[in-house]
């Protein structure tokens, strides 16, 4: 089986895709190694290969997450992961990391907001929730505990939020030439 090619670091022509992921880890600071195609190609596979989510849950997060706020401050910092401890990337799912450094890379990159993991109850599930605050309102990624997208959104100012059709949209609004 042939293997895939590695993109090199950006730096460094000859280290390989694991030195840069834990070069990257290590400085905090560096967006995910992960090409944006590569990510979208993983987080489509995931979708294929796993079970869709319960629609009750999806009913759930849709009406639960509505009225959410990123420039409440008390919204933004209510159980919060700290995302610069290497022991709690570790144990978050691919696709959750993927989302949160993609909107830390363009968002807290630029300086125009910043994005926190949040973790909240449904009922009895639990939900990851990638949640950005910028200057024009902000985005949510909505994911279950292990990994499985459920909603992702866009809200601007006073508005209630709006859906994506297809998960992920709102992120391709965020990408931006380095």
């Amino acid at each position: 089986m042939p293997e895939e090619p590695m993109e090199p670091l950006r730096n460094d022509p000859n280290s390989t895709c694991h030195d840069e992921t834990v070069t990257w880890l290590a400085s905090g600071d560096q967006p995910n190694p992960l090409t944006t195609m590569e990510r979208a190609r993983r987080e489509r596979q995931l979708r294929r290969s796993s079970a869709s989510p319960r629609p009750e849950l999806l009913e759930q997060v849709r009406h639960g997450f509505l009225s959410f706020n990123p420039h409440d401050d008390g919204e933004m910092e209510a159980d919060v992961f700290r995302m610069d401890v290497a022991e709690i990337r570790d144990r978050l799912p691919e696709s959750v990391l993927s989302s949160f450094d993609h909107y830390r890379h363009f968002v807290e990159g630029h300086r125009w907001g910043f994005v926190r993991l949040l973790a909240r109850y449904m009922n009895e599930d639990r939900v990851l929730v990638v949640a950005v605050r910028a200057t024009h309102g902000g985005y949510l990624e909505i994911f279950d505990a292990h990994g499985m997208p459920l909603l992702s959104g866009r809200k601007f100012q006073d508005e209630a939020i709006c859906w994506d059709g297809e998960f992920g949209a709102c992120r391709e609004s965020v990408i931006y030439d380095d």
